[in-house]
């Protein structure tokens, strides 16, 4: 009987334990629900945020790409108006450098126009002035030869024919007449070296 006192205290007094832990978690349970609930209610928050958060840095994000995109659209533009200018300046430096190089063959072609006339002019006033002492009387033509500077009267005489230049000058003194004679030779020896 001892045994079963024993054993029966035994009993309540883990029935007592029992009836206790079963108050305990009870409690325990609403207070774990209370916080859980709590831990929902932050979680739930907190996801909110973060969905709040991402849909900021995306539209920040969409913004600063369109944004990128307009640049790089403005730079593009930008450059291809900077070729355009580039190359248009540069058909105007070769149209210029064309119509100088064409400015520079006109000036060229009309000085060596301008001096092919001078040549003529001057060869048909020179031939009139030996035509001219070639009528005149051997006499008369000598003695105004002889008055002249030694290089024009080289210069007349070599132009006319030998038989007349030989007329003129046997009438002139001998000494001019070696002078210019000495002279003609230098005359002719210039020729014959400009038309081989």
């Amino acid at each position: 009987m001892k045994k079963l006192l024993y054993l029966g205290v035994f009993g309540c007094f883990l029935w007592a334990e029992v009836v206790d832990c079963n108050l305990l978690f009870e409690s325990r349970k609403e207070e774990i629900a209370s916080q859980l609930q709590k831990l929902q209610e932050q979680q739930q928050t907190l996801q909110i945020l973060q969905n709040a958060t991402e849909g900021l840095l995306k539209e920040r994000e969409d913004k600063l790409k369109a944004q990128e995109q307009e640049l790089k659209a403005k730079q593009d533009s930008f450059e291809k108006d900077q070729q355009d200018a580039q190359n248009k300046l540069k058909a105007q430096a070769d149209e210029i450098a064309k119509q100088q190089e064409a400015k520079q063959k006109q000036i060229e072609a009309l000085i060596a126009q301008n001096e092919e006339i001078l040549k003529q002019i001057k060869g048909a006033k020179q031939d009139k002035v030996v035509q001219t002492y070639a009528k005149m009387k051997d006499s008369k033509a000598a003695s105004i030869l002889e008055s002249l500077p030694t290089k024009d009267a080289v210069e007349i005489l070599s132009s006319m024919d030998a038989k007349t230049m030989g007329k003129i000058m046997a009438k002139m003194s001998p000494q001019k007449a070696g002078e210019i004679t000495v002279l003609l030779q230098g005359v002719e020896q210039t020729q014959n070296d400009k038309n081989p």
